[in-house]
């Protein structure tokens, strides 16, 4: 659950979460109880989040990087438990893991475990982040932790697409971080740029050197239409 360190922030965090999912028709239970397990005596567990109909299993998070910068290790294990009751989960739920939306250069704590954590992320598991305040407006999709992940269907409303192009979807996410950026999503993996005040590549999820590559002249070449974007987007700068 939440943050087991501080459990005041943590049930707070799953409050947000459970109102933002109510508010997209999907009504989750606190404490939501499944049999889980590898073998023949599966066992009762407690997700945070849950509901038969739809199936849907949710975890939440809402670990920080620590005051130093520095990536919270032995909180992450405990990101690393809940993919492995999400692994051993019956297959018909889907797994969803809510995350506090807290970025250190550029870069979010979830981005950073999904990098260095990649291979433990079940096949299907979906990501959300959700800002400081604990508004659950601000609850959004973050990223695919692997490829052929679903969205849910109403990631559309807060990340809206700028551009498609050989192949390429180019695209924001509502409420992130003020230093203009984009997303990319491609079949083989995805990647984040910054769009300001150079094109750079600030975060690459499993595209190969040559798509990188190209993914930066394509941004180059849109690079007005997509600060145009950005600017519409955000309008005066807030975000």
């Amino acid at each position: 659950m939440g943050n087991a360190d501080n459990p005041s922030t943590g049930a707070r965090f799953e409050a947000a979460a459970q109102a933002f999912f109510r508010s997209k028709g999907l009504d989750l239970h606190r404490d939501y109880s499944v049999d889980v397990g590898a073998g023949s005596t599966p066992k009762s567990r407690k997700f945070d989040l849950g509901s038969g109909r739809p199936a849907t299993l949710v975890e939440c998070k809402s670990h920080t990087w620590t005051e130093g910068g520095n990536a919270p290790s032995a909180k992450l294990s405990v990101w690393n438990e809940a993919m492995f009751y999400f692994l051993v989960a019956p297959p018909s739920y889907r797994k969803i893991l809510a995350v506090l939306a807290h970025s250190r250069q550029g870069e979010t704590l979830a981005e950073h475990y999904v990098k260095r954590f990649r291979h433990l992320v079940p096949p299907g598991i979906m990501g959300s982040l959700c800002g400081r305040t604990f508004r659950a407006a601000r609850l959004h999709w973050l990223l695919r932790p692997a490829p052929g992940i679903d969205w849910l269907g109403y990631a559309g409303s807060v990340s809206p697409t700028v551009l498609r192009v050989k192949g390429f979807r180019f695209y924001f996410f509502s409420r992130e971080e003020r230093r203009a950026h984009v997303h990319v999503q491609h079949a083989g993996g995805e990647a984040k740029f910054w769009i300001e005040p150079t094109v750079a590549l600030a975060a690459n999820f499993s595209l190969k050197p040559k798509q990188v590559t190209e993914v930066q002249k394509l941004i180059e070449e849109h690079l007005n239409e997509i600060r145009s974007a950005w600017a519409k987007h955000f309008p005066g700068g807030s975000h």
